[in-house]
């Protein structure tokens, strides 16, 4: 069985009684197997990255001149994802500190801090939804600055974290609810574009505001006349 990740997979096979110059033939339809080749007893192809949360399967049909077709069974074992413990470390009325740690540290990761309501008035309702507006705001910040390393550039600007990673988020207000969010990103091999690589993982975080003391004032009046 194959893990998520994928890659190069060889095979080693012998041809009993063949025919000289004839080499075996293997073919799927399988979208996710690629490079398929045989020769000289190697058989290799290329397993894509299962970036699913469910494990796949297909077989690999192989024929030769005058033999019923065999069939070698591929397996892959589903992603597995990306998750992420929030914990607020500190708080005051109008900031608070977050602790955020990553279960795999070699992804980058998204974290903001955002108030409930946006994402009412926004209409954002689902994770596909929310990831396609944090696209086109980070991406159009990065096109403007013309970021020619897409992963170098978020995690200079703070737009994306990698590893464990302690966030002071300023300027919140006492009684409002927010919403801190966390997913992982990965980035293609031209470092140019992203897409989300986890579930989004978050936790809603309200300040409270400062309480008041009771307060006592002692006023002696003096009066003359």
């Amino acid at each position: 069985e194959l893990d998520s990740e994928g890659g190069e997979v060889n095979i080693t096979y012998i041809i009993n009684n063949g025919i000289n110059g004839i080499d075996i033939v293997a073919s799927t339809e399988a979208e996710w197997i690629s490079d398929i080749v045989a020769n000289e007893g190697t058989l290799t192809f290329t397993a894509a990255k299962n970036k699913d949360n469910e494990a796949r399967e297909t077989r690999l049909r192989i024929t030769y001149p005058n033999v019923e077709s065999q069939y070698i069974l591929i397996k892959q074992s589903k992603f597995d994802a990306i998750t992420f413990t929030l914990e607020v470390t500190s708080s005051t009325s109008t900031s608070c500190t977050t602790l955020i740690t990553p279960s795999n540290e070699e992804y980058a990761y998204i974290a903001y801090m955002a108030e409930v309501d946006y994402f009412l008035s926004a209409q954002i309702t689902t994770a596909e939804e929310l990831f396609q507006d944090d696209y086109n705001y980070f991406m159009a910040f990065a096109q403007q600055w013309e970021a020619p390393l897409l992963k170098e550039f978020f995690l200079m600007n703070y737009v994306a974290y990698q590893g464990e990673y302690s966030i002071d988020w300023t300027g919140m207000m006492p009684g409002k609810e927010y919403v801190l969010y966390v997913y992982a990103i990965e980035f293609n091999e031209d470092n140019n574009d992203y897409w989300m690589a986890s579930p989004i993982t978050y936790e809603l975080i309200t300040l409270k505001g400062n309480e008041l003391s009771d307060i006592d004032f002692d006023v002696e009046v003096t009066v003359d006349g």
